[in-house]
């Protein structure tokens, strides 16, 4: 899934000898449909492409018809694209501001210095701070990821031990960069 290639044309074995038998040729033209709107903005080109040749060889007998199917997407709906990138938005923002704001809350009333004395060490203070963060994010994720398959009915094809492991090495990161920004 590195995405090196948006649209694969293909062109059939009979394409040369359909146009020249007076048959509609069919051309295949598969596009990524992970993103929508750029599957749909090829999908204009490709159909404008096709409409022009058409146009240009009107008075050869053959047409060329594109026959259109998106991958990963193929009912090109937006909701498949955004509903799980709300799994990182909303995710990325309750966590950082949660464990931002804690930490910057605990200075400014003093209680830091407090728990700086007890006999915590600072790797403890951290995974403490860190912890609760991780918890709600994982939970919001699970939440949201819910609710996008079963509400809306977006298809979940992967491993959901997978989605847990970078969901969690994501939620540290963002909660890393929470406590970089409170301290």
């Amino acid at each position: 899934t590195e995405q090196r290639v948006l649209a694969v044309l293909h062109i059939g074995q009979s394409f040369s000898a359909d146009l020249a038998a007076g048959r509609p040729a069919d051309v295949q033209l598969v596009i990524d449909g992970r993103r929508s709107n750029t599957a749909l903005i090829v999908q204009g080109y490709a159909a404008a492409i096709v409409a022009a040749y058409n146009e240009a060889h009107r008075t050869t007998p053959g047409q060329v018809a594109v026959e259109l199917r998106a991958w990963f997407n193929p009912t090109l709906e937006s909701r498949w694209f955004i509903l799980p990138g709300l799994v990182v938005a909303l995710s990325i923002v309750a966590t950082m501001l949660i464990t931002a704001l804690s930490l910057a809350r605990e200075r400014e009333l003093g209680t830091f210095e407090q728990l700086l004395v007890t006999p915590l060490r600072p790797v403890e203070i951290l995974i403490g701070k860190t912890v609760p963060g991780v918890i709600i994010g994982t939970v919001e994720g699970s939440v949201i990821l819910a609710i996008a398959v079963t509400w809306f009915g977006v298809p979940f094809a992967g491993s959901l031990a997978l989605f847990y492991g970078a969901l969690a090495l994501f939620l540290l990161s963002v909660v890393s960069i929470g406590l970089m920004i409170s301290s």
